[in-house]
């Protein structure tokens, strides 16, 4: 017992000194710097996935602790919102199981996993808009001031001023909140696959070809698409940038399909290595793979492709 506290509040205290000297970093200037605190949720993550659920929040609770103690409350509350918390939510939900008929152990799915990330998402973008909102200017224009501000320490030329925050404005919010997600994705990833590497890891990684998501995820994005169109103000805006929360789980369910469509014909990792380079270098990519997560959810590619191996 002894030893699984240590371990579960080591694993926090890593993912807060990751945290804390990527900040420090970024505010210096160094951009590469902040990727140590986009890693920051993957030690969370190692501690539920290695040591079981409750390990999790234990390493959550400990890096809150030392980011708190170390920056203050506030910043505390930061890395508790952005990385921790998640990353022990989502952990945990990972980490449930039942027997199944045949005496196996059906673990809980990716399908209800990416259910977990849509409210995860959704909350947090509900807080931030309310925070954003409170401020004098309102939610539109406290985001178009927080812009401002980014592009003087971005050292943006004037002459693409406009078009900077132009561009940014209308999604600002729901894209960070969107890339937020996506991050947890990866860092649980990577710490499954560190885990399975050295054969710590408790269950086997989630399947993304047999991603079912929840249908409760369309319904809830058709009514924020619908009241982005309907609605005007700061309730429009906000109900725009959810769309972009909800277009998260249509993004995993894109790559499901091109993962079974990989092993299907043949090409396996190789192929796979080539489409994510390309995910990577050609941002319109991410936009294809979530109208792929679209048609999936209505067409159903994966089982027509099943049951064309079959016939």
């Amino acid at each position: 017992m002894y030893r699984f506290w240590l371990l579960a509040a080591g694993a926090g205290l890593v993912s807060a000194a990751a945290f804390l000297i990527g900040i420090r970093l970024g505010l210096g200037g160094s951009y590469p710097g902040l990727m140590l605190v986009y890693l920051s949720p993957a030690p969370v993550f190692g501690a539920a996935l290695g040591l079981g659920g409750s390990a999790g929040f234990i390493a959550a609770a400990a890096g809150l602790v030392l980011v708190a103690l170390v920056n203050g409350i506030p910043d505390g509350l930061g890395y508790a919102v952005l990385a921790a918390a998640p990353a022990a939510i989502l952990g945990r939900q990972a980490m449930l199981s039942r027997s199944n008929e045949a005496g196996g152990v059906e673990w809980y799915p990716p399908g209800a996993l990416a259910g977990w990330l849509c409210g995860i998402g959704a909350a947090a973008l509900t807080l931030l808009c309310v925070l954003l909102a409170s401020q004098p200017p309102g939610l539109s224009g406290t985001v178009r001031e927080m812009l401002m501000e980014l592009a003087a320490w971005m050292k943006v030329p004037d002459d693409d001023l406009d078009l900077f925050v132009g561009f940014l404005h209308p999604i600002l919010p729901g894209a960070s909140v969107a890339f937020f997600m996506l991050l947890q994705v990866a860092n649980g990833a990577l710490a499954q696959a560190l885990l399975s590497a050295s054969r710590r890891a408790l269950r086997p990684a989630p399947d993304l070809g047999a991603l079912e998501l929840p249908g409760w995820i369309a319904t809830g994005g058709a009514v924020a698409a619908l009241a982005a169109i309907l609605l005007g103000g700061d309730y429009g805006y906000y109900a725009r940038n959810l769309v972009f929360v909800a277009a998260v789980p249509f993004f995993l369910q894109g790559l499901s399909v091109v993962h079974v469509l990989a092993r299907k014909t043949g090409g396996g990792a190789m192929l796979l290595a080539v489409f994510y380079v390309t995910l990577v270098l050609l941002a319109w990519v991410s936009i294809m793979l979530v109208l792929l997560g679209l048609v999936e959810q209505i067409v159903g590619l994966r089982r027509r492709m099943n049951s064309q191996d079959k016939a």
